[in-house]
């Protein structure tokens, strides 16, 4: 079978590494650092892209890491305008941000009313919950500056989704979480959980009974968001769609190019978005090259990516043949492997034990029990 064609489906750009507040968390090393993309470099990503012929139909790209949202509305304007000539040969483009909502303000809503741009806000629940993990720099909860973010975006008719880290404090608080985002007119939810990765090392997931907890809080919430229908869960959704119609569907994960990650001063690297940045015993850092001195697919042909890509399949290879859930994953994510088990060549992790098998299971046996109860009805 040939090899997919090199195509760029979904581009991270750093505008900023600098975030403007300090969750407990986070997993990125120099969310101090205050330098700004420039120009230059997001020109020098245009040229980089056409030059190498690496679009197809779709691109999104997602502006992420550090809080994309200090550059100011001016940056965004300009960066936009920029970008427009990746759309020349026909491809459609959708611009996407993930936010932590304390800087949303009328300005930035007109801009996102005016671009059509995508809104993540990332809030982990009410705010005891909240404020818990998600810390400013002076140690105060920023649960209120979220929270009067996102009622700007609902008064101002902006659509707009949520992303939540589970902990273990979250996992035990089911209904409180769901009326939270039922009584704040959240209706569309992603859940990740909390991760060791990078500068991250110790995580509430790793506690004695997570597993248990989470696993009831996941049957609990499914059973919520059935009964009445107002809130969409991305993973119920994805995993549902995956098993009524299990049609071959790439893992982005794993596949070169398909995620390509630019930082804010133009060096680039792929797969795991959480990549780039961080550095492992066997590759040094993850920088393919930078945007400013190389071709893109001219990185590819170095010894470093080959080793990199080496042992990511390597890990794909090892899942294919021991996991069930492989069909439904596609090999992991390579940043979780190296950061919980030494190495990308591995297999399980808890990221896929919490984020792909335990929800593939309860989605799975759930379809099946409508499905008995609805032929013996008809029966």
């Amino acid at each position: 079978m040939a090899a997919p064609p090199l195509q760029v489906r979904l581009l991270i750009l750093q505008g900023t590494p600098f975030c403007n507040i300090d969750c407990s968390y986070c997993y990125l090393p120099n969310r101090t650092q205050r330098d700004r993309m420039q120009p230059a470099t997001i020109d020098a990503v245009v040229r980089r892209l056409l030059a190498d012929d690496l679009l197809g139909l779709h691109l999104t790209i997602n502006w992420h890491a550090g809080e994309p949202l200090v550059p100011g509305v001016a940056f965004y304007r300009d960066a936009m305008a920029r970008l427009r000539p990746l759309s020349s040969r026909g491809t459609h483009v959708v611009h996407s941000v993930q936010t932590n909502g304390t800087l949303i303000d009328e300005d930035w809503c007109v801009f996102f009313r005016d671009t059509g741009m995508r809104v993540g806000v990332s809030v982990d629940g009410p705010a005891a919950i909240h404020d818990a993990f998600r810390m400013d720099r002076r140690g105060r909860g920023t649960h209120a500056r979220t929270m009067l973010g996102i009622e700007r975006l609902r008064n101002a008719g902006i659509p707009f989704s949520v992303i939540t880290v589970l902990t273990g404090t979250s996992v035990d608080e089911t209904e409180e979480m769901y009326e939270f985002y039922v009584a704040n007119g959240i209706s569309v939810v992603g859940f990740n959980i909390e991760e060791l990765e990078g500068v991250h090392r110790t995580s509430s997931v790793g506690a004695p009974g997570f597993a248990a907890r989470y696993e009831a809080f996941l049957r609990r919430f499914y059973e919520l968001v059935r009964r009445d229908g107002r809130l969409a869960v991305r993973e119920f959704e994805y995993f549902e769609n995956r098993i009524r119609r299990p049609v071959a569907r790439t893992n982005d994960q794993v596949q070169p190019l398909a995620i390509l990650s630019v930082d804010h001063a133009g060096d680039f690297s792929t797969f795991s978005p959480e990549l780039l940045g961080m550095r492992s015993d066997r590759h040094g850092d993850f920088v393919l090259g930078n945007v400013h001195q190389v071709g893109i697919r001219a990185a590819l042909a170095t010894a470093k990516f080959a080793g990199i890509h080496g042992e990511i399949a390597a890990g794909i290879e090892a899942c294919r043949r021991s996991c069930e859930h492989f069909v439904v994953c596609g090999g992991g994510a390579p940043s979780n492997k190296l950061y919980e088990n030494g190495s990308m060549d591995t297999t399980v992790t808890d990221y896929c034990r919490y984020t792909k098998k335990a929800i593939a299971e309860l989605v799975l046996a759930e379809l099946g029990r409508h499905a008995r109860r609805h032929a013996s009805g008809a029966a």
